[in-house]
């Protein structure tokens, strides 16, 4: 009977384990590479595309110890000469004060070499560097090496004490997957607003005290501007949050 018993609680965590893998299997992990995203020429949705954002992931968590927090991760596919503006990035926040803080900056970028091999060239942490913009806000500065059409590059990061804020589905380029997830504890209330022309996911689950809420827009063209939009922000596909 112990033996029994031992097994089947091995068999439940088992499947528990595979449970909470099967649940990160919707988007690939920071450094998988499709051979078949390095090899596309176009974008399938948008053939106008000087870029395509692949995936564009972030998470807000609310944290006791040290409020809001943000996790992002983007992944953008080169497509033309014009595109390789996209390997320049910029991440502001604000410094007055130690206000906020951007962390755990990772990047890289991947390449077909002539035998069609994955190559993978890291932005190194020497090259990405503060630029001090005014006496409230500095940027995190940094340009992928090894760029070119084809490129795929892909960067993540960790936006400390960042408050709340909007989540926008749709950019200037077209967006392949787009997912913002708000992770709260239950006894704080955040209203959430979709502003979106197109279908879009949405997931909430509440456990352990806390409340999840998810949303996902996949193949959103990218936004042109357009003769007489004053602010093109309200035309954007977009999530507002707000505390109640």
């Amino acid at each position: 009977m112990k033996k029994t018993a031992v097994l089947i609680a091995l068999i439940g965590i088992n499947l528990y384990v595979q449970a909470q893998k099967g649940k990160k299997a919707d988007i690939p992990e920071f450094g998988k590479v499709e051979k078949a995203d390095l090899e596309m020429k176009e974008c399938d949705f948008d053939d106008k595309a000087e870029a395509l954002v692949l995936l564009d992931d972030g998470q807000l968590d609310h944290l006791y110890t040290s409020g809001l927090e943000l996790r992002r991760r983007v992944r953008i596919k080169i497509l033309t000469d014009k595109g390789l503006d996209w390997a320049n990035v910029h991440l502001t926040y604000m410094s007055e004060r130690n206000a906020q803080e951007i962390n755990n900056i990772e990047a890289q970028t991947y390449n077909l070499d002539a035998s069609g091999n994955i190559v993978v060239t890291k932005v190194e942490k020497k090259l990405i560097y503060e630029k001090k913009l005014n006496k409230k806000y500095t940027e995190k500065v940094f340009t992928f090496p090894e760029v070119k059409v084809g490129s795929i590059i892909e960067y993540k990061f960790k936006h400390v004490r960042i408050g709340l804020i909007d989540w926008y589905f749709q950019r200037s380029i077209p967006v392949k997957f787009s997912r913002f997830t708000l992770d709260f504890p239950d006894e704080i209330d955040v209203s959430t607003t979709p502003f979106c022309s197109r279908k879009y996911e949405e997931k909430n689950e509440s456990k352990h005290g806390r409340v999840t809420q998810s949303y996902t827009m996949i193949d959103e063209p990218g936004f042109r501007d357009e003769p007489f939009i004053i602010n093109e922000d309200f035309y954007r596909d977009r999530l507002e949050t707000k505390m109640v």
